[in-house]
């Protein structure tokens, strides 16, 4: 059973950024031992009681977990705010109680690690702030299923510099995809990194092996000619164009309908996110199916991987690009096609782009989807929500068909 103690707080209210107003508790430089539950000694404004609390906030104080049992005193708590308070670790379990809140701050603390796991079962997070912490690694799933985020920064640490906002007063220096980006492309480092430690204690082990069957020393050798190809790799700065053509050390199978293609496992997991978790959650995998994708688009994408090379458009179907950059997740492709598909938009696809752009997240493409089907349909009282929902989308355009058939069936009675 857990201690309880007395802490001095102060209430007041509070605005936070958004224009969010909030009635908060304040502790204030006070010490907060571990496994204890803190009872507030503090006196509320006139007319207000734990109810009316919606926002708690630790400032300067000693700490070293998130504190527990605060909802069970504010049943209405939806942020939470620790500032300098050297909070060196947070875990999901830290966490549990709080999956109601829509704002979460852990600002100007020691935290270097946030696990993907982190915001489970957060359905109503809005806002997310680890800025200037000590953050060495955030893996990258860590904002998977967050679907109401507003508002994320990791900016001002180690390997973190990304910061998204759609606040007005707040000035952020990337897209939401963009910090997404970061964290993939950093766990890719991370990765590589590990790889590098794992093939250094190998070689270590190797020397220390003096007598070996023969199927060890193939294997060893096998690993000896993977390190080497890594090195290389990594000297020209993933530039794998050589190996595209390459069958030496292709060790997996991907099908495209009839069509097989020889790839590096290692490679098609380091490019796409969607493939490295099936991988890993597959690992004796030899060969993989891949539905719905068009072999040509296909290969363009096999290019990509190994030669980093942005594929010409002409005679290409952009949205069929698109939509297998987002399936497997390969976010600098899926901005290149995004960027094409704005560009050539006209009034003969904006429904479909339109789409595209709700089932795989793209903000810009939507707005300029939904804005070019506005002006195709200028009589039609489109409501918000069609710009973000598929099914009353196509129920709406179904309507529109049928209209359109109806009255050129009238014109032609008339005409005949």
């Amino acid at each position: 059973m857990e201690a309880e103690i007395k802490v001095e707080c102060t209430y007041y209210d509070y605005t936070y950024p958004g224009n969010k107003k909030v009635y908060q508790c304040l502790f204030d430089k006070q010490t907060i031992p571990e496994n204890t539950t803190i009872i507030p000694d503090g006196t509320h404004k006139s007319a207000r009681g734990n109810e009316h609390v919606d926002s708690v906030e630790f400032s300067n104080c000693k700490l070293t977990k998130v504190p527990q049992g605060l909802t069970r005193i504010f049943p209405n708590l939806k942020a939470l705010n620790i500032w300098k308070s050297g909070l060196k670790t947070i875990t999901k379990s830290d966490l549990a109680e709080y999956k109601n809140l829509e704002r979460i701050y852990i600002h100007f603390n020691k935290v270097k690690f946030l696990p993907g796991d982190l915001f489970e079962g957060f359905k109503n997070l809005e806002a997310i702030g680890f800025n200037n912490n000590e953050l060495e690694v955030i893996e990258p799933n860590i904002l998977d299923g967050l679907d109401k985020l507003k508002h994320v920064n990791f900016s001002c640490n180690p390997n973190y510099t990304k910061y998204y906002s759609q606040f007005k007063d707040c000035s952020p220096n990337a897209t939401l995809e963009e910090v997404k980006h970061e964290l993939i492309l950093k766990e890719n480092k991370n990765l590589k990194g590990k790889n590098n430690e794992l093939n250094a204690e190998v070689k270590n082990l190797k020397e220390e092996v003096d007598d070996v069957n023969v199927k060890v020393r193939n294997l060893e050798g096998q690993v000896d000619d993977v390190n080497a190809q890594n090195h290389k790799l990594q000297a020209e700065n993933r530039k794998f164009k050589k190996f595209l053509t390459d069958e030496t050390f292709k060790d997996f199978q991907i099908q495209i309908g009839d069509h097989n293609f020889p790839v590096h496992k290692f490679l098609i997991a380091a490019r796409s996110p969607t493939l490295a978790e099936i991988l890993k959650n597959n690992p004796g995998l030899e060969n993989l199916k891949l539905i719905d994708i068009p072999v040509g688009i296909f290969e363009v994408i096999l290019k990509y991987f190994y030669t980093d090379e942005l594929p010409g458009v002409d005679g290409m179907n952009v949205l069929h690009l698109f939509a297998t950059a987002g399936k497997l997740k390969i976010v600098e492709l899926k901005e290149y096609a995004a960027t094409k598909i704005i560009q050539s938009l006209d009034s003969k696809n904006p429904h479909e782009v339109l789409k595209l752009s709700n089932k795989y997240n793209h903000d810009e493409m939507r707005y300029q989807a939904y804005e070019a089907l506005k002006k195709k349909y200028p009589d039609v009282n489109f409501q918000p929500d069609l710009a973000v929902d598929n099914d009353k989308l196509d129920a709406l355009m179904s309507q529109i068909k049928r209209k359109e058939e109806a009255d050129r069936e009238m014109e032609e009675m008339f005409n005949n």
